[in-house]
């Protein structure tokens, strides 16, 4: 099982069976047929959204897990704007790279 999104695709391509995704919390449809086409052996299709996504996988990593898939969530408006310490904001700059990576997938 991968445990990193940005290396699903070429993991599966090689004998895993699925992921541990953090993207998923943020884009579960777009995970969930990424993993079923690689599995079905439709790599095309699976490429297809791993590109569209890529960006994303990388800037949910931009800090330390689990900040600034917390930080997306917030952003979509799927959660309030509470952190349990010892979790903290993003940085600045870090929260305007994932508004873009949203922005530029359509999730905001």
């Amino acid at each position: 099982i991968s445990g990193d999104d940005s290396a699903t695709l070429p993991q599966i391509s090689v004998g895993a069976v699925g992921v541990i995704s953090v993207l998923a919390n943020i884009a579960p449809r777009a995970t969930a047929d990424l993993v079923k086409m690689a599995l079905a052996g439709d790599y095309a299709g699976a490429l297809t959204i791993h590109r569209r996504y890529l960006n994303l996988m990388n800037t949910l990593f931009i800090e330390s897990n689990p900040m600034p898939v917390k930080a997306a969530l917030r952003i979509m408006n799927l959660i309030g704007p509470e952190i349990r310490p010892p979790l903290c904001d993003i940085q600045p700059a870090n929260q305007e790279e994932l508004n873009k990576a949203l922005k530029h997938i359509g999730l905001i």
